[in-house]
């Protein structure tokens, strides 16, 4: 067989192959630890949803003050669990009202103290059975009220409670 020239600026074949796939390995296994370290962070987020989702669909008044006393606890408002209903839904009511727009305040205090008006005749009332029309509105109210808290803590805070919920 023919010789190459072997001279200094010649480079045997396999060793450009070794050099050129050096890179290749180390790319490979960073990108695998960052879809790791994603998808662990991910983790509570998707937990946080999916129980979200059940509540919700749920649509009775305990599940709907559940979801509520969840999203308070993940942006890190203060929620004393001796209190009634009425006294969180107040509570929450006033933390609320420090939102930046006006009328989605009003009607987030309104929907928290509904909330906490069913859930507290749920828990101390006759239990009766909820209609779909009235777990809809309840749905809809635990939205507004879930607008309203939202609004009234700085953009950190809820990306913070959006992607690592404390709940």
């Amino acid at each position: 067989t023919p010789r190459g020239d072997r001279g200094a600026t010649s480079i045997p074949e396999f060793q450009q192959q070794a050099g050129a796939s050096g890179w290749l390995r180390p790319l490979l296994i960073g990108g695998g630890v960052l879809l790791l370290a994603g998808a662990l962070v991910a983790v509570p987020a998707t937990a946080r949803v999916l129980r979200r989702r059940r509540r919700v669909a749920a649509g009775s008044p305990a599940d709907l003050w559940d979801e509520l006393s969840a999203t308070v606890q993940d942006l890190g408002l203060s929620l004393d669990p001796a209190w009634t209903p009425r006294q969180a839904a107040a509570h929450l009511a006033r933390e609320a009202g420090h939102g930046v727009d006006p009328v989605l305040a009003d009607r987030a205090e309104e929907s928290i103290r509904r909330l906490g008006l069913a859930e507290e005749a749920a828990s101390y009332g006759p239990s009766r059975p909820v209609t779909p029309e009235r777990a809809e509105q309840l749905r809809e109210e635990l939205a507004t009220a879930r607008r309203g808290l939202l609004a009234a803590v700085p953009r950190r805070t809820r990306l913070r409670a959006r992607l690592w919920p404390a709940s």
